[in-house]
């Protein structure tokens, strides 16, 4: 579970409990080895803080945080159509995309992300 340790979390899971099931069934993994993508690291390692707890920060350091997307910018690029077998950016041809680092023509791109910017309000 993500920051589990939190007490919004903590709330929410004895929300459940008091909620109850007719049926409870647990098993037990012995041996059983969790793996974690590092992007699941990062949400659960890294410190959780509220928006004004951000603002109020005078060093630098890395949080993670709960927001909604109200509006993305149009006006700048925040995405290009990469190579599946590298990152590049694929130069778009009529009916298909061409790598030149790879040196490969294909129909499929991966959608990979340049940056995005947060305004805290």
């Amino acid at each position: 579970m993500v920051n589990a340790n939190l007490e919004v979390v903590k709330k929410f899971c004895q929300k459940l409990i008091g909620l109850g099931t007719k049926h409870s069934t647990t098993i037990d993994v012995i041996g059983w080895v969790v793996r974690y993508s590092p992007s699941e690291d990062f949400v659960s390692l890294t410190p959780y803080a509220l928006i004004y707890q951000i603002k109020q920060t005078v060093e630098k350091s890395t949080y993670v945080t709960c927001g909604t997307v109200i509006d993305i910018d149009r006006d700048h690029a925040w995405w290009y159509k990469a190579c599946r077998q590298c990152t590049q950016g694929l130069e778009a041809l009529t009916d298909q995309f061409y790598c030149a680092k790879c040196d490969v023509y294909s129909t499929i791109f991966v959608a990979r992300l340049v940056s995005i910017r947060v305004w805290l309000v």
